[in-house]
């Protein structure tokens, strides 16, 4: 009786710790992915070394990035950087982050865009897109 209570004890901890495995830990998105999550304005662009703080309305965006990898894009327009319209919207899904790269996929048959992302803090991040000498800065709005 004592060996059975032994054996039984044995086989349970190794079931206990057999199914806590690290392939549990898979499938997650990116930390950088996870900081990515919310909607994110332009605050300002660093054109060739130089930032640019009045942004022109044609150059200013809005993203809203999701946990289910889908995202939306603002863009506006208008004469006053101050007083901006929307000028369209446009939707789409992105993929996890990895090493520094983000890839844009927009819905219907436009191109997919890769751009390399920094973030410079939990609320700003630097985003280039490649053979751009124009870098976008966001800042989370929410």
């Amino acid at each position: 009786m004592k060996n059975n209570l032994v054996k039984t004890l044995i086989l349970g901890i190794i079931m206990v710790f057999a199914s806590c495995s690290s392939d549990d830990d898979g499938g997650g998105l990116s930390q950088e992915s996870l900081d990515l999550v919310g909607i994110w304005e332009v605050d300002f662009l660093e054109v060739s070394g130089e930032n640019v703080f009045n942004v022109p309305c044609i150059e200013q965006k809005e993203y809203e990035f999701r946990n289910d990898l889908s995202y939306s894009e603002r863009t506006f327009s208008g004469d006053d950087p101050d007083n901006c319209s929307v000028a369209t919207t446009a939707n789409g899904s992105w993929e996890d982050i990895q090493e520094g790269i983000l890839l844009l996929n927009p819905a219907g048959s436009n191109p997919s865009q890769s751009f390399t992302i920094e973030f410079i803090n939990a609320n700003r991040f630097r985003l280039s897109q490649f053979g751009s000498s124009t870098n976008i800065i966001f800042d989370r709005s929410n």
